[in-house]
């Protein structure tokens, strides 16, 4: 499943570049996320992820795969384990900044990789009926 998001932000892309490829600050600004310690490009941490009356949370590691700076563009990838042991997932997240006069854009996106835990699919299956 793959998810995309653009979005404008009010700074210079070098800026941005800079603020968004650091793990540590961006973490807090994440809801659900909890950075818990920094090994290297290695992060540990976990994830609260609520759709409708389904709740799950996931405790694991990120870490970057690709960071260039000339191309402006960040590959993450990200596994974790369900706290309650009933599952696993991973993505590869994408960062790719441009500027488009007068604005500058980042395009992210969230590719699920694999997802083996029924409350994944309770909440996909939610969120398409919700619509």
């Amino acid at each position: 499943m793959e998810l995309t998001h653009e979005f404008t932000v009010p700074a210079h892309v070098e800026r941005a570049w800079e603020v968004l490829t650091d793990v540590e600050q961006i973490a807090p600004c994440m809801p659900g996320a909890e950075l818990t310690e920094v090994d290297g490009d290695t992060y540990h941490g976990m994830v609260k992820v609520k759709v409708g009356p389904i709740t799950v949370q996931y405790k694991g590691t990120a870490s970057f795969v690709e960071r260039d700076e000339a191309a402006r563009r960040v590959v993450l990838t990200a596994a974790g384990r369900d706290a309650r042991g009933q599952g696993n997932a991973s993505a590869t997240v994408t960062f790719r900044f441009f500027f488009v006069w007068p604005k500058k854009f980042v395009n992210m996106s969230l590719m699920l990789t694999s997802i083996s835990s029924t409350p994944w699919f309770e909440m996909i299956s939610y969120a398409g009926f919700a619509r």
